[in-house]
């Protein structure tokens, strides 16, 4: 005789992954390194509504995850489609890591990650239907929740004065980064720079970086760094998207990546002279902690 064990099936909203380079993204991916492997006492089973960004397919072909992916807008996906397939997939554990469960009834063990109350504390920092959906569906989500997970004491702190009986069950996991090979590419870049990373959206506050940049090289044109931004496109900052992507700024010093991959974003964290972050607001703030690794001076 032989004994099975079961392994508990765990589901996982990685739409994230499909975000291509954000914070969110990035804390998962580093989640799931470390999560699945031959011996996990756990199942995975990844469900999304749009399809895994390139920087993450290679990932998850090497972990053999297969993930279930319908592609539907994310407010009926959560609420209608997801509940549908816990319940098909006949699963035992829900992790929600975009910071909503479903509103329906499921009677299964769940956690959620909450990165920041931006509804509370920066709300001109989101867009109208992203605000007034955690607005009204982030006090659920609280107290149904089993287990959330807070990225930063200031989160953590902000969730108990929120919901004040939330806090037993508010556990404090950081993110991490570590120091990883990676294969250093030749830039075009001929002079030291600043550099920065963030999602352009408002949030992010990249345009009054940007301008301040101009300024100073109005003011002083023999000026002799240049500036570097790592962004993904966003949302609220289209003017400034249009004109970094057409190469308006190169000839005043600033030069533009779009969704760099792994390789580019290490080599240019490496080779960077300062790391600048005018974020207006943050539930951490991972950048900063990628640019302390590599031992660079952040403003």
């Amino acid at each position: 005789m032989f004994e099975v064990k079961y392994k508990p099936r765990v589901a996982i909203d990685v739409r994230p992954l499909s975000y291509g380079l954000t914070g969110n993204s990035r804390y998962l991916f580093e989640v799931l390194e470390y999560l699945v492997h031959e011996k996990s006492h756990f199942e995975f089973y990844l469900y999304s509504n749009k399809k895994i960004h390139p920087m993450f397919e290679k990932f998850i072909q090497e972990k053999k995850l297969k993930v279930s992916i319908h592609k539907v807008f994310g407010f009926f996906w959560l609420n209608f489609v997801l509940p549908y397939l816990i319940k098909k997939d006949r699963i035992d554990i829900l992790w929600g890591t975009l910071q909503l469960l479903p509103i329906s009834k499921i009677s299964i063990p769940m956690a959620v990650n909450y990165h920041d109350l931006n509804f509370i504390s920066a709300p001109d920092t989101m867009t109208t239907p992203n605000y007034y959906q955690h607005k009204f569906f982030s006090p659920w989500t609280i107290n149904k929740a089993d287990i959330i997970f807070c990225l930063s004491e200031n989160t953590k702190r902000e969730i108990s004065e929120f919901k004040p009986d939330s806090l037993k069950k508010l556990k404090l996991v950081y993110p991490g980064v570590k120091k990883i090979p990676f294969t250093k590419i030749p830039l075009t870049i001929n002079s030291p720079f600043i550099f920065t990373v963030g999602t352009l959206e408002p949030r992010k506050n990249l345009d009054t970086l940007v301008k301040a940049y101009l300024l100073l090289k109005k003011d002083h044109p023999e000026f002799p760094l240049k500036l570097v931004l790592a962004s993904r496109l966003g949302w609220g900052q289209e003017e400034l998207t249009n004109q970094l992507k057409s190469g308006q700024f190169e000839k005043d010093g600033i030069v533009f990546f779009e969704n760099p991959d792994d390789n580019t974003l290490h080599t240019l964290y490496q080779a960077c002279s300062f790391f600048a972050f005018p974020s207006k607001h943050e539930g951490f703030g991972l950048p900063l902690q990628e640019a302390l690794v590599e031992q660079k001076i952040c403003i």
